[in-house]
């Protein structure tokens, strides 16, 4: 696989492990509108059936292609692809968090 081609497919994992945590942000930012301050059990289970859903997809995100690439005899492919989603990944926290703290 061409470097471009795997730049792109770390590129894409990130884009889209972005949207979904912003999602999920939002989602915990109207918690209360959107559960209408229900308190006990079942909104705790929700919380974190969430919390593992989340760790799932994101998971699937970030390993899913390297992983496949792994076991399909791409092992090189495979680490230079984790590495460069982890790089994109790690880029785009620090300038959120750069943009908060200089706002």
């Amino acid at each position: 696989m061409k470097h471009q081609k795997l730049l792109f497919h770390a590129i894409f994992n990130t884009v889209m492990t972005l949207i979904y945590v912003a999602c999920i942000g939002w989602i915990l930012f109207n918690a209360n509108d959107i559960f209408k301050n229900n308190q006990g059990f079942w909104p705790v289970v929700a919380f974190l059936l969430l919390f593992v859903l989340s760790a799932l997809i994101v998971g699937f995100l970030i390993l899913g292609r390297p992983i496949y690439l792994y076991f399909n005899d791409a092992k090189k492919e495979a680490i230079q692809l984790l590495i460069l989603t982890i790089s994109c990944l790690a880029i785009i926290s620090f300038s959120v968090v750069l943009y908060f703290i200089l706002r």
